[in-house]
């Protein structure tokens, strides 16, 4: 014996709550391995940050470093000029730039002394961050394959399901089903139980007479937010009466 449009609508109805939750759990994955994926980048931009960090120090002691080469050329050059001077105030004159010199050698000395200290402390956080980097990448990955998996897995439940719902249509009236799918854009629970006289979604009152219908397997929507309604009840003794039938 053929089922009851109602009872196979009500089929429909669970196998597309089966299809939503896979395609929750899809989605959970999918948030997670992003949030995995962001952890990830997050950390290799700390790394490039602080590889960007030691470069620009470096290039900060390299600076220093070429101006203490200009001036102790500077200081040699002056040291041969002292040898050939022959007046006194010349001697005095040059002398004193030497001794200018020297001072700024002594104040670029302790710059780059500054300098060095900073690139070295820079340095060994790289190297720290980027051990820390190494492992914590290796189990992001491995956590990131893992959920693929999941979602590859479920993609293909959910496919499979997706291709046996044609079949379960048959037998349904085409204006339930449009009502069904208009309400499914609206809502994730489209078709609700009655639960003590009123609609279990919006708990609007239901009428004794569209109980009664209810009762004998109609399908109404709900005047208060125009889901679908049923009564569990008469759902579970239509089942009992199908097994005692066949």
């Amino acid at each position: 014996m053929s089922q009851n449009p109602f009872k196979l609508f009500l089929g429909l109805v669970a196998f597309d709550n089966a299809i939503r939750d896979s395609e929750h759990k899809i989605h959970k994955l999918q948030e997670k391995k992003e949030a995995l994926l962001q952890h990830k980048d997050q950390l290799l931009n700390v790394v490039a940050q602080l590889k960007q960090q030691e470069n620009a120090v470096r290039k900060e002691v390299d600076m220093h470093e070429l101006h203490m080469k200009e001036l102790d050329d500077k200081e040699r050059q002056k040291k041969r000029h002292l040898d050939e001077i022959n007046t006194p105030k010349e001697y005095t004159i040059v002398k004193r730039e030497i001794e200018a010199i020297k001072r700024e050698q002594h104040d670029q000395e302790q710059a780059l002394m500054q300098v060095w200290n900073a690139l070295e402390s820079v340095h060994k956080t790289f190297e720290v961050k980027q051990q820390e980097l190494t492992s914590v990448l290796a189990e992001v990955d491995v956590q990131v394959a893992a959920l693929v998996e999941q979602e590859r897995q479920l993609q293909s439940e959910h496919d499979h399901k997706m291709s046996e719902r044609e079949q379960l249509l048959a037998g349904i009236p085409q204006d339930w089903l449009e009502k069904y799918r208009a309400m499914q854009s609206r809502v994730t629970d489209p078709v609700v139980p009655v639960q003590q006289g009123s609609c279990s979604a919006c708990f609007y009152d239901i009428t004794e007479q569209k109980l009664l219908a209810l009762k004998r397997h109609a399908l109404l929507q709900c005047e208060g937010c125009y889901r679908f309604l049923y009564m569990p009840d008469r759902v579970e003794s239509s089942e009992q009466s199908d097994h005692k039938d066949s």
